[in-house]
């Protein structure tokens, strides 16, 4: 159910890892507050994240040049940032976008959870899976990002 392949090299990932750790916390909003990612028991998670617009242009332009090609346009970047303890509730991503892509930045034995499977982080590597596929973040050991493509939103 959940599709991977490689995107960029490895080195790629960390130096994009590398320049976003070098962002002020201000660029982020915390997901616990605002723009809320419910799960699908009402529950609220505990992670951050950058919308589009708020991305430093040089990181922004990075992102749509090596966007995974699709039948739809890249709509949208968003990057989530996890930080030890932070997590993401059961949910379905099914509002807004036809479909989206995950690239990680580090590898990790954590990774994204989904009922029967777990889905490791690997640099470099995109996750792609339906909208409507219930998945979770379990609370993270160590720090870590992911970019995601969101496709068709808003067309």
């Amino acid at each position: 159910m959940v599709h991977e392949y490689k995107l960029i090299e490895v080195e790629e990932a960390h130096s994009l890892r590398d320049r976003l750790d070098l962002l002020d916390d201000v660029y982020y909003i915390d997901r616990s507050v605002h723009a809320l990612n419910r799960g699908l028991n009402g529950e609220i998670g505990s992670y951050h994240s950058i919308g589009d617009s708020s991305i430093p242009k040089d990181i922004r332009e990075k992102l749509y040049k090596i966007a995974p090609k699709k039948d739809l346009p890249v709509t949208e970047i968003v990057i989530n940032k996890y930080r030890i303890g932070d997590w993401m509730p059961p949910h379905e991503d099914d509002v807004g976008p036809a479909y989206c892509s995950t690239l990680h930045l580090e590898d990790s034995e954590e990774g994204l959870s989904y009922e029967g499977g777990l889905s490791k982080n690997k640099a470099g590597w995109c996750k792609e899976f339906p909208m409507n596929f219930v998945h979770w973040v379990e609370p993270v050991s160590d720090p870590r990002y992911s970019v995601i493509f969101l496709y068709g939103r808003g067309i």
